[in-house]
C-alpha cells in the first residue's frame, strides 16, 4: 500500500516539533552569548583607549598610575559617553579573580597592579556584570 497512515504522519510531525522546540530553547542563550561577546570586544578596545589616555596623562603627572596601583577597592563605575552599555573602573586589586583560588604562580590576583575594569553600565543593567579586567604598568 503506497500511502502513509494518519498515525505515521502524526509521529513524523511530533518528532519534527520536538526538534524545532529544542532548538528554540537554545536561541535566547545564543543571543545572550552573542551580546556578551560583542560587549567584551567593544570593551577591550575602550579599555586600551583608557590605558593609553592614562599613560599620556601620566607623562604630565607621574603620580596618576601610581595612585591607581595603590587603590584597595575599585573606583565607582563611569559610563563611556560613546558606548552607554559599558562602564569602566580603576583599581589596584582584582575585581575578577579570587585570591587563593588561582595558581600561586599566577599573577592575575596580585595587588598593587594598575587595572582598568570593564563592566556593563549600571544604566544598562540593574546588576551589571564585570566583562574583563586589563592590567597595565
Amino acid at each position: 500500500m503506497p500511502g502513509l497512515t494518519i498515525l505515521e504522519v502524526l509521529v513524523g510531525i511530533s518528532i519534527l516539533l520536538v526538534g524545532i522546540l529544542s532548538l528554540m530553547t537554545f536561541f535566547p542563550a545564543i543571543l545572550r552569548a552573542n551580546e556578551r561577546a560583542e560587549l567584551r570586544t567593544i570593551g577591550g578596545g575602550l579599555a586600551l583607549m583608557k590605558i593609553e589616555e592614562l599613560r599620556r596623562d601620566d607623562d604630565l603627572n607621574d603620580q596618576l598610575i601610581e595612585s591607581i596601583r595603590n587603590l584597595t577597592a575599585p573606583t565607582p563605575a563611569i559610563t563611556f559617553p560613546h558606548e552607554p552599555r559599558l562602564a569602566y573602573r580603576f583599581s589596584g586589586v582584582t575585581a575578577l579573580y579570587t585570591a587563593g583560588i588561582t595558581d600561586p604562580d599566577d599573577s592575575r590576583d596580585d595587588p598593587g597592579i594598575a587595572r582598568v575594569i570593564i563592566q556593563e553600565s549600571p544604566n544598562f543593567r540593574a546588576n551589571p556584570s564585570i566583562l574583563d579586567e586589563y592590567r597595565f604598568q
